[in-house]
């Protein structure tokens, strides 16, 4: 269940992220390598909640199916996390 609310909390991400992508820029556009304009660390951040999204819905679905405990499901949610931040930030260096 925790990866639902991973998926879930990710989709409001997204959408603050659509509708106010200037609230949390000031971070990210100090690494001029990686950001060069707002526009480009906006597409960063959605793809990167897309990407919890997917795999977390991944996550719940493969838990309903097997019947894995609390635990496990969350260190796959929480791995599913790191691997979507390292993946996007490769991406966006590739960029």
């Amino acid at each position: 269940m925790i990866s639902l609310w991973i998926a879930i909390v990710a989709f409001f991400l997204l959408g603050l992220n659509h509708f106010f992508p200037s609230r949390n820029a000031g971070f990210g556009l100090r690494f001029p390598f990686a950001f060069h304009t707002l526009k480009g660390w906006k597409q960063s951040q959605s793809r990167f909640y897309r990407s919890v999204i997917l795999l977390n819905l991944l996550i719940f679905l493969y838990s309903l199916y097997t019947d894995l405990n609390e635990n496990r499901v969350l260190v796959l949610s929480i791995i599913s996390i790191v691997f979507s931040g390292i993946l996007i930030f490769l991406i966006s260096f590739k960029e």
